[in-house]
């Protein structure tokens, strides 16, 4: 199965963050509130997690490229 395109796209995930904080503040019931806020956190971490997979690809790349170089006829 793909991924989706957004998976890995912090800027995606930062967006919705706000956007729940937006409604959050937006809604005078308190337990609406309450999880519109949870919601944001949520995609915060899933904003972080984003910016680490990034992070495990650029590094994976990297250790593949000095690997080649460092033992060429593999």
């Amino acid at each position: 199965m793909p991924i989706a395109p957004h998976y890995n796209n912090l800027e995606h995930w930062r967006q919705r963050a706000e956007e729940a904080r937006v409604l959050a503040e937006q809604t005078s019931n308190e337990r609406a509130k309450k999880t519109m806020l949870t919601i944001a956190d949520d995609y915060d971490e899933l904003a972080v997690r984003a910016v680490m997979r990034s992070i495990e690809a650029f590094l994976n790349f990297c250790y593949a490229s000095m690997k080649q170089i460092v033992e060429p006829n593999r």
